[in-house]
């Protein structure tokens, strides 16, 4: 890893500013820095705003099917993103009960059911 990207959420009412930096892990040195204000009626097309900006501003050439990608995580069901957040950090057989749970709860979602079947493969490898 050579960059870290950092940020920062500051909140008041329903207004949230997004304080995001690129940081050089060899020296510290920051390489990009970038703020995002916007409403928190609707916090995940918020997030998948805020995603997009900062990939563009990085000047990280994307094609469509990356950008699809970036959203494959994407639900407006907070039972399914509280899931998802949580089992970015658990155990692989915890990880599984809970994607196999959010595919129950949206059967359509390939997300999940792509980070299942790595979790599956890593679990069994």
């Amino acid at each position: 890893m050579t960059n870290i990207l950092d940020g920062s959420v500051r909140v008041a009412g329903d207004k949230a500013r997004i304080a995001v930096e690129l940081v050089s892990v060899d020296d510290g040195f920051q390489l990009w820095s970038g703020q995002f204000d916007g409403a928190l009626g609707d916090v995940f097309s918020f997030q998948d705003e805020i995603t997009l900006k900062v990939v563009d501003a990085l000047k990280i050439a994307m094609t469509e099917s990356y950008r699809d990608q970036l959203k494959f995580l994407s639900s407006s069901n907070i039972e399914v993103h509280r899931l998802m957040q949580q089992s970015m950090f658990e155990h692989p057989g915890e990880r599984t009960r809970k994607l196999e749970r959010i595919i129950e709860i949206e059967p359509q979602s390939i997300g999940p059911r792509r980070m299942l079947a790595g979790t599956r493969c890593v679990a069994e490898c």
